[in-house]
């Protein structure tokens, strides 16, 4: 939906993306520096982007300790 063209890989078992495809917003054709990102908003997001997969982790490591509590034989 995208419009990215990908693929699964065999050799490494992974999704690529299809050589020479250039993202839009990442590969600009024309030389006007109003569409550099800007490296401090870029280091933010990624800090956020971080954050919330350390919170996400978090949340799957409980999940799995909650599932393995469950599957443990009852002690009589």
């Amino acid at each position: 939906m995208a419009g990215v063209p990908w693929f699964f890989d065999n050799e490494c078992q992974a999704y690529r993306v299809r050589p020479g495809f250039k993202f839009p917003a990442i590969h600009s054709s024309g030389t006007d520096s109003s569409n550099t990102p800007d490296p401090i908003v870029l280091i933010a997001n990624a800090k956020k982007i971080l954050a919330d997969g350390e919170r996400f982790l978090s949340s799957l490591r409980q999940l799995i300790s909650a599932l393995e509590g469950l599957s443990e034989p009852p002690t009589c």
